[in-house]
């Protein structure tokens, strides 16, 4: 038990750290290989395979009826659609696909292999929320000036993306918020939304947003405290706007103007559009266009991301809609129902975030179903639910 706790929880903590990705980008810091950690992951599989004994209760959750619904429409649209797939992102969604069923043996024991889960997923989320912060204060701690992968300004940590940054870190918030003692858990949301809102990605600090109202909602935070948070919140941030402003124009020069307009633009949405939100109303609008034009099959997979634009959709509705047709539109609500559907109230406190906050980034991301920690946390809450049910 002890092994098995302990390398779910060692998973979990590299799974929502990024390290091994950033290991990857950082080849001259610490070098590992793609094919040292497929193989890292395969023996890690069959040892912890020998542990699974008479245990089946990896055929039961609800999970497992959407990745085989997935499986079908992925396969079917292979077969009948009469457009070139592009074989990369065939093999990548093939894989993420099985990794789903891999997650689902690997976490479908009892409330101790899960917990020991969380508890790695809190361990990366509070190591997400210090480099993010030392990022902000030390702009070259990741990677130097001259990176192309980094976004000078925008922390990220490990994690490379802003905006994935963003959504692991809102992520770690839910899944881990209960194994926080609770004179520390209002602590820990506000020290996250520090960390989520130094991403300047503005899709993750709404979706923090939602995911605070959620855990009002559900008596997480006491309803009475909330005004005055928020009172808190706001006030902070009007204060201290010309003050952090003043920091990134004389600290990022050359990203400075995109910081600042992300900044405003929580201000006033209207008047300030930056480079980035003109890019994806325009790439959005084409991805509906192309769903005009084949609303039944589609345009084949990799359409959104082999196409005339350098960025894709940003929107995994409007790429699952462009590329299979409108039955995409229900891929990653479906997804989101299997996970939580029939949750008591018991871990409502989890699954209620994880649903609304999940939905809400699937408009401004087009990867959700290639992000590994995702459908880790997907697996993860769908046999939280079932083993809570299970008790009942």
């Amino acid at each position: 038990m002890f092994f098995k706790n302990s390398l779910l929880m060692v998973l979990s903590f590299f799974m929502f750290s990024g390290f091994f990705s950033y290991c990857l980008a950082r080849p001259d810091i610490a070098p590992i290989k793609p094919t040292y950690l497929i193989a890292l992951i395969l023996v890690s599989a069959i040892i912890f395979v020998m542990f699974v004994k008479d245990n089946y209760t990896y055929f039961y959750p609800k999970i497992n009826y959407w990745t085989i619904f997935y499986l079908i429409v992925f396969l079917t649209w292979f077969i009948i659609v009469d457009v070139k797939y592009d074989k990369a992102e065939f093999i990548t969604l093939f894989l993420s696909i099985i990794s789903v069923f891999i997650f689902v043996v690997f976490l479908s024991f009892d409330d101790n292999v899960q917990q020991a889960s969380r508890r790695g997923v809190l361990y990366a989320t509070l190591l997400n929320i210090f480099n993010n912060i030392y990022e902000f204060l030390n702009p070259i701690a990741f990677f130097p000036l001259d990176s192309e992968i980094g976004v000078l300004g925008r922390s990220a940590g490990f994690m490379m993306n802003p905006t994935i940054s963003g959504l692991v870190l809102n992520l770690g918030l839910v899944l881990s918020i209960s194994l926080v003692p609770k004179r520390l858990k209002s602590l820990f949301i506000y020290i996250t939304f520090i960390a989520v809102f130094l991403t300047f990605s503005r899709s993750a600090i709404l979706g923090w947003v939602i995911i605070f109202l959620c855990f009002n909602y559900t008596k997480v935070i006491e309803v009475r405290k909330t005004v005055f948070y928020i009172f808190i919140l706001v006030s902070s941030f009007i204060s201290l706007l010309p003050v952090l402003i003043g920091y990134i124009e004389t600290t990022y020069t050359a990203g400075s103007n995109n910081l600042i307009l992300r900044l405003q633009w929580f201000v006033n949405p209207s008047d300030n559009v930056d480079d980035s939100e003109s890019e994806r109303g325009m790439v959005a609008r084409k991805a509906w266009d192309m769903f005009l034009d084949h609303p039944y099959l589609g345009n084949g997979l990799g359409s959104t991301v082999h196409w005339d634009h350098t960025v894709s959709t940003h929107n995994i509705y409007l790429s699952n809609l462009a590329e299979h047709g409108f039955i995409g539109f229900f891929i990653v609500p479906l997804l989101i129902l299997s996970v939580v559907h029939g949750a008591n109230r018991r871990i409502h406190s989890v699954t209620i975030p994880f649903a609304f906050s999940s939905l809400f980034i699937g408009f401004f991301t087009h990867n959700l179903l290639t992000d590994l920690f995702f459908l880790y946390a997907c697996v993860l809450v769908s046999l939280m639910n079932y083993n809570s049910n299970r008790r009942v």
